[in-house]
C-alpha cells in the first residue's frame, strides 16, 4: 500500500498552524490509489476532515492529531446527529464510505476541554470526534484516542466494523461516551481499554433497523454513567449481543443497562465471565413507553416528565447473565440494588441470572422496606428516578420466566429490607420460576 506522508503535502505538526487543508489534499490522494496517509512525529492542529474509500489513516507512535478550538474550523455539511444536534460537528468524518482502517501508535486528541459546555447537552455545539455514516468494513487498531467535547466516535447505519486494542479516554468535557452503535451490525469491540464520564460502549436506534449481531470481548471498561448501555434511543431495538470476558470498574452510576421504551424488540443479549469492581446498580433492565420517533432533530431532554402516549410498547426478551463477581460501594441506596422493571402491557420475558456473586452496602431502613414504587412508564429511565428501592439485593416487577440460579448476594452492612422482591412475577411456558 502506497504510503503519502501528510508533510509532503504541505502539514507543518508544528502544534500550532492549522492543518487542515494539507491533511485533506493527503486523504484525497492516497484515496486514488488505496493508500496510507501518514503522520509522523509532530503535532497536528486540525479541523473535520473528510475520509473517503480504501485508506488507512495511520498515527505514528510520535505525532498527535489536535482538534482545533475554534468551532468554525468544523464543518456543517455532513449529516448531524439526530439526538442532539449540538454534537453535529466533527473532527474525523466518513459516509458511505468502505475500506477504512485507523491505526497506529500515536494519539488523536480532540481537546475537548476547549468547548464550554454549561448545561449539558443542547447548550453550545461542541463537536464529537468521529462520525461515520453508513459505512462498511472500518477498522480502528493500535490507538489511543482522547477527550472528545462530545461523544467520541458515533457510528450510524454501519456494518462489518473492527475495534481493535484502542486505548480510548473521554473526561474533556460533558456526555463524554466512548464508542456509541446505533443501528450497526456485524461489529467486534476487543481488547480495548475505555474510560469515559458518560457511557463506555452505547448502543442506539434512531430508525428502523436494530443494533445486531455485536459481540464485546476482554474489555476494560469505566464509566461515571454506565459501562454498557442500550436504549438512549430504541426505535428499532436490539438483537443478538454477547459481552463476555470484561472487567467493568469505578461505575457509580450503574454498570449494565438494558433499556427498550421507543417500541422496539431488545432479546438474544448475553453477558458472560465478567468482573465488576467499585460499581453502582449491577444490572438495570427497563421497558417503557417514552416512545420518541427520532423524525427530526432534537435535543433530547434526559430529565424532564415523559409525556403520555397511545403508541406501542416496547419489548425485552431472552435475556441471560452468566458468571459475574461485583462489588458494589457506592453509598446512594437509590443506586445500588439490581432493577428489572417490566410493564404491565409487556412483561419482561425469559431472564436468567446464573452464578452471581454480589456485594451490596446495605444500609436500608425499615422505611425504605415499605416504599411503593411508581410504574413511571413515559419517561426516559434512569434507575434512580425510581428512588430507595423496597429490596437491597434485586427488585423485579412484570416479569415472565425470570431464573435465579446459584445466586449469592450479601451486603457489608446491616440492611432492614428483604434481599430480594418480586411483583407481578408469573410463570412462563414451562412453568418455572427459579429462586
Amino acid at each position: 500500500m502506497e504510503c503519502f506522508n501528510v508533510k509532503a503535502y504541505g502539514a507543518k505538526g508544528d502544534g500550532v498552524s492549522l492543518d487542515t487543508a494539507a491533511i485533506q489534499r493527503t486523504i484525497d490522494a492516497a484515496s486514488s490509489v488505496g493508500g496510507t496517509v501518514y503522520f509522523p512525529m509532530g503535532e497536528y492542529v486540525t479541523g473535520t476532515l473528510k475520509l473517503k474509500s480504501n485508506i488507512t489513516l495511520q498515527v505514528s507512535a510520535k505525532a498527535v492529531i489536535l482538534g482545533s478550538g475554534d468551532i468554525s474550523d468544523y464543518r456543517s455539511d455532513i449529516i448531524g446527529c439526530i439526538e442532539a444536534p449540538s454534537f453535529d460537528r466533527c473532527l474525523i468524518y466518513a459516509e458511505r464510505c468502505e475500506n477504512i482502517r485507523i491505526c497506529g501508535q500515536g494519539l488523536i486528541w480532540g481537546r475537548g476541554e476547549r468547548f464550554a459546555a454549561v448545561g449539558g447537552v443542547g447548550a453550545v455545539m461542541r463537536p464529537m470526534m468521529f462520525r461515520f455514516v453508513e459505512c462498511s468494513h472500518v477498522q480502528f487498531a493500535d490507538i489511543r484516542l482522547k477527550d472528545s467535547a462530545s461523544w467520541c466516535c458515533h457510528m450510524m447505519r454501519c456494518e462489518n466494523v473492527s475495534i481493535h486494542n484502542v486505548t480510548l479516554s473521554n473526561h474533556g468535557n460533558r456526555n463524554n461516551d466512548g464508542f456509541d452503535l446505533d443501528n450497526c451490525s456485524g461489529v467486534t469491540i476487543s481488547d480495548t481499554r475505555i474510560s469515559s464520564i458518560d457511557d463506555a460502549i452505547c448502543l442506539k436506534s434512531t430508525n428502523g433497523f436494530p443494533n445486531r449481531n455485536i459481540a464485546v470481548t476482554n474489555c476494560v471498561l469505566s464509566s461515571e454513567t454506565a459501562a454498557i448501555k442500550f436504549g438512549t434511543a430504541s426505535k428499532a431495538g436490539f438483537k443478538n449481543i454477547a459481552v463476555s470476558n470484561c472487567v467493568f470498574h469505578d461505575c457509580p452510576m450503574g454498570t449494565i443497562k438494558l433499556m427498550c421504551v421507543d417500541g422496539g424488540v431488545l432479546e438474544n443479549v448475553t453477558f458472560d465471565n465478567i468482573v465488576m469492581d467499585n460499581v453502582g446498580s449491577p444490572l438495570f433492565i427497563r421497558v417503557g413507553k417514552r416512545n420518541l420517533t427520532f423524525e427530526k432533530p432534537a435535543e433530547n431532554d434526559f430529565w424532564g416528565k415523559g409525556q403520555e402516549n397511545d403508541r406501542g410498547v416496547g419489548v425485552i426478551r431472552n435475556i441471560l447473565l452468566s458468571n459475574i463477581r461485583a462489588s458494589v460501594t457506592v453509598s446512594e441506596r437509590d443506586k445500588t440494588p439490581m432493577m428489572i422493571a417490566g410493564l404491565e402491557d409487556s412483561r419482561i420475558k425469559n431472564v436468567t441470572l446464573r452464578n452471581l456473586d454480589i456485594t451490596f452496602p446495605g444500609g436500608g431502613t425499615r422505611e425504605d422496606a415499605e416504599r411503593i414504587v411508581d410504574e413511571d412508564p413515559y419517561r426516559y429511565p434512569e434507575q434512580w428516578f425510581f428512588g430507595v428501592l423496597p429490596a437491597w439485593g434485586l427488585f423485579a416487577r412484570h416479569v415472565e420466566d425470570l431464573r435465579l440460579q446459584d445466586v449469592r448476594i450479601r451486603t457489608t452492612e446491616p440492611d432492614e429490607r428483604p434481599p430480594v422482591i418480586l411483583e407481578d412475577a408469573v410463570e412462563g411456558n414451562d412453568g418455572t420460576i427459579v429462586l
